[in-house]
């Protein structure tokens, strides 16, 4: 099958601005909705907002470049590629072997199906993508309706049969890959990836195993949240912190004892005491947005040391005191002054 078009320098920058504008709204759909899952993902739950915007707007400039820099590149070199091979200007041909293409009226060159990656069928043109990311332009608007039909129709035909083998292939050299699913964030990322190019290359496992590489740092985020909000694992958690504290408690009265014996007067605040062993612990150990200190106040040589307990307020039925074997009135430890 031999077809004969023309072809002006303005239809090969022309064509590459339909390719682009057909899949314009798939790729600014995905501008913005992988930046945003890359992002919520990696914000966590607790939506760190600055961590949130910096992550959305790298990811965003990121995948833009991805989807459309190589695009918009090749539309600004056609010119100066065009005047590189003037042959591919006025009357051309194409013609389909069953072999492969040949393509060009003066010096043609040929393509075995092999090298065909995929066919674009646009408005006024028709793009046959190859290996090496290069194309050739075929001029719809030179051709009637049974030539175009007869071209697309024997060429997806060709390239179906011979890239089947090739494209399980690359996608078997990559499948490996989604091991890195299992590490959350990474995986997301990963999973992302392997979906694009599972769509573009119309490998469905390859596909399956991005969706699932997704899925599990989603899962895995949403199965810590529910641990970590839960009232058995708070409790729990809870519950260790109270017996370290009551730990620590007890062996600060025992420093600021004997403080008191050394100095001969209790010390004003326990960073006194901190200074001398730095291995004392003088703050809340409760999770709290700031760091807080022991509660700690001395008056006519007698002292109140207590933590905030679990629900970090002062003076409520949760406080913790010191618990010493000892006769409390032998030193200077009250609950209150």
């Amino acid at each position: 099958m031999k077809i004969e078009y023309k072809l002006k320098q303005e239809d090969y920058k022309n064509a590459l601005i339909e390719l682009l504008r057909k899949e314009f709204w798939k790729r600014i759909i995905a501008i913005f909705l992988i930046p945003l899952i890359i992002s919520l993902i990696i914000a966590e739950k607790s939506i760190n907002w600055k961590i949130f915007i910096i992550t959305f707007l790298i990811s965003f400039f990121g995948i833009i470049i991805l989807l459309f820099g190589k695009s918009l590149f090749n539309i600004y070199k056609t010119d100066d590629l065009i005047k590189e091979n003037p042959l591919y200007i006025g009357e051309t041909s194409i013609f389909l072997e069953d072999d492969g293409i040949i393509f060009g009226k003066e010096n043609p060159t040929k393509y075995d199906w092999s090298l065909i990656k995929s066919i674009e069928d646009l408005t006024n043109y028709i793009i046959v993508i190859l290996e090496n990311n290069t194309s050739i332009t075929i001029n719809k608007k030179e051709l009637k309706n049974e030539e175009i039909a007869n071209i697309i129709g024997k060429i997806k035909s060709k390239i179906i049969t011979s890239n089947t083998v090739s494209t399980v292939k690359k996608s078997r050299n990559i499948y490996w890959l989604g091991f890195l699913g299992l590490i959350p964030n990474i995986g997301l990322i990963i999973g992302i990836i392997l979906s694009i190019i599972g769509l573009i290359r119309k490998d469905l496992k390859l596909i399956f195993i991005g969706v699932i590489d997704i899925l599990f740092t989603i899962v895995f985020w949403t199965i810590l949240t529910l641990i970590d909000n839960s009232d058995y694992f708070s409790k729990s958690i809870d519950k260790q912190i109270i017996e370290i504290t009551q730990g620590n408690l007890n062996d600060l009265v025992k420093q600021i004892e004997f403080y008191k014996i050394a100095k001969g007067k209790y010390p004003e605040k326990l960073n006194e005491i901190k200074n001398k062993n730095s291995f004392i612990i003088i703050n809340e150990i409760f999770e709290t947005e700031k760091s807080i200190e022991l509660y700690y106040k001395v008056k006519n040589d007698k002292y109140v040391l207590k933590s905030f307990g679990p629900d970090r307020k002062i003076n409520t039925n949760d406080d913790i005191y010191p618990r010493l074997e000892i006769d409390s009135t032998k030193i200077g430890l009250r609950k209150k002054l």
